[in-house]
């Protein structure tokens, strides 16, 4: 058939956009069914582990033992469990805490290898024997004794392994959590101890002061507000936004350049359409040949897409055992995604394209015959923007954006993408940077930080602090949980800057940056303070906020804590000191080192800025392919101008010059415009994040980030530039003459 044929030759002639558009759409189905296979495969497996290994719904310690815990669970109506631990030093480097196997709450499973069985048996998190270079089957020294590695565990308690509730990054390179059995946990002196429960009503208000009053807790910490249990869901939350939000706009931006190439291929046809009407053929046979343009890259690029898709599903979770222990999670092809994402393409795709050809085809067989839609004239804004006393080239950059407006928009929308995914790899970056760089090398003065297993009044110098878990409400009545540190007013190993620089004395009451952008608060304000501890309420004034964005604190005196709340006067939880402090068996929870806590951080950001540079690079591709298809169609419609300045005695340079540089000015607009979007867009991603965990990514966008984002792009667009500046060459000069004699 004439219409199959032609098909085949208009693709031929513009096999770079198609090729184009079908690799676009393989990378952004393949980036749907990778996040929405594996997204929701592996938030639903954590929140079944969660239910299946029986988490806990609080952890709290007290001061003074739980020696029979029966008539507690009869009394109340829960299970408690006796969570017993030490930590020990192994391989020299890894800090190790070792729990007696636990029988009703936090369960463990094993992801690899056997559970226990014998004596001497130990099971360690995933991550131990990778970092360590040990396999299944290797033995370990543990304070002068062998035990055998039978297998590699995961908790629901600890999914994001933090060693104590001061840290904010978990550092699997010197910390790790293993497990032996009850007999074997006997030989262990002076352990740990902490309880942890489950509710079968909702009465935990009830049992928290009863804790209170008859043995004194020094700890709790509620399910909703562990990050151990539930950082990992901002995560999960923002990987599946953007696997859902990301693929759609390269959808969109991808329909925008199919619909330009068939309204060009629809104007410069206009001729042989009105001969075909004449024929007698219909509108809807000739809407339907046009439509098979669209519909064919979308298949083509959809089905193709499937295959990385689903190839690397797998992936996600894989980025998120990085930074997190996760349980064994089975990530199998949804063909329920696998169709909508082969849909969602032609959805988007087709009806747009259907209105650009049902638009060119709404016209008789004369007007179409005399070709009356290729002189359209100046646009409305052409009109009305005075363009008298520019030089030729520029009234014709001019003219040729605001004609083709479809092609701008197309331009700016992918100037606009780029630079977004561009801004978001150096504001990620530069945030991981800022929290090593601000947060810890320059705030931390101390080399050690001890916790102990109990409160405190012996003086063993170094500085006293307490931590307590706490929560206010912001203004929009949301309950934003956080941490309240109290510490020595003349305090100097903690150092705190407000945004003019000055040192700021804990004298005062200060409250972190970026917890006052969550509590949306300012200095002079009064806030009120829930103590998960206490289960009480008391007030705080707002006198300074500290410029950090390290962790969502609270900063008072100590002497303040002891007269709002009933904690004992000169007592203290932690030291921090720039000697080490020898302490007696059973009196530490944990020790770190500002050392560790720095490694740790490095140690989490090295796997994600790999990630953030490729999605940089992929930007820049993206970017590149997009502007090369565009100068290329702005070649193919000026090939007739092209020809005649040619004649008219144009040398190549400033042929080149006048054609290539037509978007200019779009580059330079779209680059702009992309600048608030990234920060709106970056702050909202941030936002949804961090909302469960006690830190703050700032969507700060530096002066360098800005200069070297348009940098990038100056070179995509030169690059694309030189690579379409032969298109110009080849176009011969009797072209024009040709045209004439058609």
């Amino acid at each position: 058939m004439i219409l199959n044929r032609k098909i085949k030759r208009n693709i031929k002639i513009h096999k770079t956009t198609y090729i184009v558009a079908i690799a676009l759409l393989i990378l952004s189905t393949g980036l749907f069914t990778m996040f929405n296979i594996g997204g929701p495969v592996i938030k639903d497996s954590i929140k079944n582990f969660k239910d299946d290994y029986k988490v806990e719904d609080a952890y709290f310690t007290t001061a003074l033992p739980i020696s029979d815990m029966q008539p507690l669970e009869n009394m109340f109506d829960l299970n408690i469990e006796k969570m017993e631990w030490k930590d020990v030093k192994v391989l020299d480097k890894v800090t190790l805490r070792i729990y007696k196997e636990r029988k009703n709450i936090n369960l463990v499973q094993i992801t690899e290898g056997e559970a226990l069985s014998k004596s001497k048996d130990i099971v360690i998190n995933n991550d131990f024997y990778l970092k360590n270079n040990k396999n299944i089957g290797d033995s370990i020294d543990i304070n002068g004794e062998e035990y055998n590695l039978n297998g590699k565990s995961a908790t629901p308690d600890y999914i994001y392994m933090l060693e104590n509730n001061t840290s904010l990054f978990s550092n699997k390179e010197t910390f790790g959590v293993a497990f032996i059995s009850e007999e074997d946990f006997k030989e262990i002196d002076s352990p740990s101890i902490g309880y942890s429960i489950r509710l079968n009503k909702d009465n935990e208000s009830e049992f928290k002061e009863y804790i209170k009053e008859n043995y004194f807790a020094l700890s709790w910490v509620e399910r909703k507000n562990n990050t151990k249990i539930n950082a990992i869901d901002g995560d999960i939350n923002g990987m599946f936004a953007l696997g859902q939000y990301l693929p759609i706009v390269v959808v969109v931006l991808v329909s925008l350049l199919i619909s330009i190439v068939i309204w060009r291929l629809v104007k410069n046809e206009l001729t042989e359409l009105g001969t075909l009407y004449a024929f007698g053929y219909t509108k809807a046979t000739l809407t339907k040949h046009y439509m098979v343009y669209p519909i064919l890259v979308s298949l083509i690029g959809a089905l193709l897409g499937q295959i990385p898709g689903v190839m690397l599903a797998n992936s996600i979770k894989a980025a998120l055992s990085v930074e997190y222990n996760l349980p064994i999670i089975i990530v199998d092809p949804d063909i329920k995604i696998i169709v909508l994402s082969i849909l969602i393409p032609i959805i988007i795709i087709a009806p747009i394209n259907f209105i650009v050809i049902s638009r060119a085809l709404n016209h008789s067989a004369v007007d179409l015959m005399k070709g009356k839609l290729k002189e359209e004239g100046p646009s409305f804004l052409e009109r009305k923007i005075p363009l008298k006393g520019l030089s030729f080239s520029m009234k014709y950059k001019i003219k040729e954006v605001l004609r083709n407006l479809w092609r701008t928009a197309l331009t700016i929308s992918a100037i606009v993408f780029s630079a977004m995914l561009l801004f978001f790899v150096f504001v990620m970056n530069d945030s991981m940077e800022r929290i090593v760089k601000q947060g810890y090398e320059d705030s931390y003065k101390f080399d050690n930080l001890y916790m102990l297993s109990n409160m405190s009044i012996e003086n063993r110098g170094g500085e006293k602090f307490w931590n307590l878990p706490v929560m206010s409400s912001n203004n929009n009545d949301e309950e934003i949980k956080y941490t309240l540190e109290a510490r020595e007013k003349d305090s100097t190993l903690l150092v705190l800057k407000d945004a003019e620089g000055e040192v700021l004395s804990f004298d005062k009451n200060i409250v972190s940056k970026s917890l006052a952008k969550k509590l949306g608060v300012k200095e002079g304000d009064t806030l009120k303070l829930k103590s998960e501890l206490e289960d009480s309420t008391f007030e705080i004034e707002i006198e300074k906020i500290a410029n950090s964005f390290l962790g969502d604190k609270l900063y008072i005196s100590l002497e303040t804590l002891y007269r709002e709340t009933e904690i004992p006067k000169d007592s203290y939880i932690g030291i921090v000191s720039k000697e080490k402090i020898e302490f007696q068996e059973g009196q530490l929870a944990s020790s770190t080192s500002k050392t560790a806590m720095v490694d740790g951080i490095k140690s989490m950001i090295s796997p994600l800025k790999f990630i953030m540079w490729m999605i940089g690079v992929i930007a820049a591709l993206i970017g590149i392919a997009l502007i090369y298809v565009i100068i290329t169609m702005v070649i193919d419609e000026n090939r007739l101008n092209i020809s005649m300045f040619k004649i008219m005695g144009y040398d190549d340079k400033r042929l080149s010059k006048t054609i290539l540089n037509i978007n200019d000015i779009l580059i330079v607009f779209g680059y702009l415009i992309s600048i608030p979007l990234s920060k709106v867009a970056i702050s909202a991603m941030f936002a949804e994040v961090t909302k469960d965990m006690e830190f703050s990514l700032q969507a700060i966008i530096s002066p360098l980030s800005m200069l070297i984002v348009l940098i990038i792009l100056e070179t995509m667009y030169t690059l694309t530039k030189a690579i379409s500046k032969r298109k110009i060459l080849s176009i011969p000069m009797d072209e024009v003459l040709k045209n004439g004699r058609e």
